[in-house]
């Protein structure tokens, strides 16, 4: 009789089943769908964390944030409060010359700097955050679509 702890059989039973049907259980033994299963709910429990860990990268970082090719609203708002000096006869700057006044205000000024420098850090760390969870999304379909073989597999051995 087989071992009700552990599911396995008797020399006996086993000795007793048709080579078809021996050659089916070590295919369905040699699965380890069970450790797929773990792995699954690893990266389950990981995507959630990452998908955690992405919100608050964005509530840290929200006056950093911004689309490609513009300002975040932190460097918007302290280059709205820069002014460029007078030229030397007195007379306002034109346009050109205060947009290549700001050009050079974003090497040269520190609090600036500093706040293009978070900006770009808090960029990377979204595209790092977005990258892990792209990552962590293959890895659960590739286990998904493997455990779905599986299943089809299992499926077509007990129906012979």
């Amino acid at each position: 009789m087989s071992d009700a702890k552990t599911g396995q059989l008797t020399p006996e039973e086993w000795a007793s089943l048709s080579k078809a049907t021996q050659t089916k259980i070590k295919i369905v033994n040699s699965q380890r769908s069970a450790q797929l299963i773990e792995w699954l709910s690893k990266f389950e429990d990981d995507y959630q964390k990452a998908l955690y860990d992405q919100t608050e990268h964005k509530n840290a970082n929200a006056t950093f944030l911004c689309s490609i090719g513009s300002d975040c609203q932190a460097v918007k708002e302290f280059l709205a409060g820069l002014n460029p000096p007078e030229t030397d006869a007195g007379k306002k700057t034109t346009v050109a010359e205060r947009e290549a006044w700001l050009t050079k205000q974003r090497k040269e000024n520190k609090e600036l700097f500093v706040l293009i420098e978070r900006q770009k850090t808090a960029a990377f760390i979204l595209e790092s955050d977005k990258n892990q969870i792209a990552i962590i999304e293959n890895k659960m379909s590739n286990v998904r679509a493997v455990l779905a073989l599986r299943t089809a597999q299992l499926s077509f051995l007990s129906g012979g």
